[in-house]
């Protein structure tokens, strides 16, 4: 059984998101498919709220001196809206695709923070606001090397 995992493929199959869905990337079928797109995004906020209060509550002093955070790939906003609520004094930005951050922000008006915008962008194509941070939560597991090296890190600082 061990030789079948050291068959090598020419060319490698693809991922299984990709098999399952047509060769799309995750990202294109969200594109493609707003009820998609809607689902993942719920899911994800569902992770992020848990990882974003525990994260203000004993990471404090990584928000130290910072007075604007850029959430990169923020979809829904969840984690920027509690770090918002737990610092008033950070502007927080929520930077994601035009369409994701436009139904994010029209479900936040109900509970807006002066201290919280979005912005729609591609991270690929378009400028990431300025900001004292980046915020990457899930979304560094989706990027290379050499993305975040030529694109992010000579131009802004990162808290750890």
């Amino acid at each position: 059984m061990s030789a079948w995992f050291r068959i090598e493929q020419s060319p490698p199959p693809p991922p299984p998101f990709a098999f399952a869905h047509g060769g799309k990337k995750l990202y294109e079928v969200c594109s493609a498919d707003a009820g998609f797109g809607q689902l993942l995004a719920e899911s994800m906020g569902g992770d992020s709220w848990m990882f974003s209060r525990a994260m203000v509550a004993n990471c404090k002093e990584a928000f130290e001196g910072l007075s604007s955070l850029v959430d990169v790939g923020g979809s829904t906003g969840t984690t920027a809206k509690v770090i918002a609520e737990a610092f008033p004094s950070i502007h927080c930005t929520v930077f994601d695709l035009p369409n994701v951050v436009a139904a994010a922000a029209a479900a936040a008006s109900a509970e807006s923070l002066p201290n919280l915008d979005y912005v729609g962008g591609d991270m690929f194509t378009d400028d990431i606001p300025p900001a004292d941070a980046l915020l990457f939560k899930v979304l560094i597991n989706n990027l290379c090397c050499h993305f975040l090296t030529e694109r992010v890190v000579y131009n802004v600082s990162l808290f750890s």
